[in-house]
């Protein structure tokens, strides 16, 4: 799977920003082996007020400041965060069914998208 580059950007820009996030859904599927066309990009973020900051600061940087988010959108657990359009979408999610934030993070494989680490 080829790595866009708007996904690239916004991924150092976590970085940068020290936002504790982990890739999930079709893009980590592509990590092993079991690429899957989907059109975006889902990132699932740690949803407490020091890490919505950091969210914040790095999609102002990103470009996405005058949106109006806010770090309630970014706390809550269940949000989604759709930004831009397929096929180069990025939805930042909350939280995820089944599993918990500590337990994916926990379980997490370190790799890389784009040169970028994740």
């Amino acid at each position: 799977m080829e790595a866009q580059q708007d996904f690239r950007d916004l991924l150092a820009l976590f970085n940068t920003h020290k936002v504790d996030y982990i890739i999930v859904g079709a893009h980590a599927l592509a990590y092993y082996g079991a690429p899957r066309y989907t059109g975006d990009i889902d990132i699932f973020v740690r949803s407490d007020p020091e890490n919505a900051k950091n969210i914040l600061s790095a999609l102002e940087k990103f470009g996405f400041g005058s949106l109006g988010l806010t770090v309630e959108d970014f706390t809550i657990h269940g949000r989604v965060v759709q930004l831009g359009v397929a096929p180069v979408r990025i939805d930042i999610v909350t939280s995820l069914t089944g599993i918990s934030w500590e337990e994916a993070f926990a379980s997490r494989v370190t790799g890389t998208y784009g040169g970028i680490a994740v």
